[in-house]
């Protein structure tokens, strides 16, 4: 029997990846929709569907590392193949975030909000649509779709910081423990959010580097690592992500 092309055979990963990201956005939607209508049974489906996130991840990296050892790609097949291997990665944590989001409604979700939910929602739409739109941009061989990405994760940043500040504000009230315990969780949501969309900008920059062997001109994050250059919540505690429980 013929050894399928190795175009074929990126194109077949390329497919499992897209339903690795339809999975990661699933569960992402299905998580702050579990935290805004209060569904307990919602949230249980997201940390249930984590396994198979993990399984579709584990068999892409398999693969893609199993094509670089036999198949000798080079060019522009060996930046695919590199992509198809690092973006798995990123839509993994995406999943493992929206898992974080999901076990804090089960945590919160018997007690009474302490305000209406419209900006984490909000944010989440957006930082949804940035994960789709990066793997639209790898489909599509669109630089200009990628690009935009990238300029997205500034807004989601200061729409972070606004939440921060809003949220800070329940917390360093006097006298409620659980109005400030429940600040605490919907900032953690907040900012997993806002981890999402790092992890979709650092999926837009590969596509860029797959598509033109260039990163965008005005990157500064090094290796693609996760995370607001100057995160107020981890300031809030001294400066140290970790007191705050830090996601990846």
């Amino acid at each position: 029997m013929a050894e399928r092309p190795l175009s074929a055979e990126i194109e077949a990963l390329q497919d499992r990846l897209l339903h690795l990201g339809s999975l990661a956005e699933g569960a992402v939607h299905k998580a702050i929709g579990s935290l805004r209508e209060r569904k307990t049974e919602l949230a249980r489906e997201v940390i249930e569907g984590d396994d198979e996130i993990d399984a579709v991840y584990e068999e892409i990296q398999e693969k893609s590392l199993l094509l670089l050892a036999v198949r000798n790609p080079a060019g522009t097949q060996l930046r695919r193949l590199a992509a198809l291997l690092q973006i798995p990665t990123d839509l993994e944590r995406i999943g493992d975030h929206a898992v974080d989001i999901a076990e804090i409604t089960l945590r919160i979700v018997e007690h009474p909000e302490i305000k209406p939910l419209v900006d984490i929602p909000r944010m989440a739409g957006i930082v949804q649509r940035m994960v789709r739109e990066s793997l639209d941009a790898l489909v599509r061989g669109d630089t200009s779709l990628a690009l935009a990405v990238c300029q997205t994760d500034e807004p989601v940043d200061i729409l972070y910081e606004q939440l921060f500040d809003e949220l800070i504000a329940f917390i360093r009230r006097d006298g409620d423990r659980e109005q400030a315990g429940q600040a605490v969780q919907l900032l953690l949501v907040s900012r997993f959010l806002a981890r999402i969309g790092d992890h979709a900008t650092n999926i837009a920059e590969r596509v860029l580097y797959t598509l033109t062997g260039r990163r965008r001109p005005d990157s500064k994050r090094g290796g693609g690592s996760a995370g607001p250059a100057a995160d107020p919540a981890a300031q809030a505690e001294g400066g140290s992500e970790e007191a705050v429980g830090a996601p990846d």
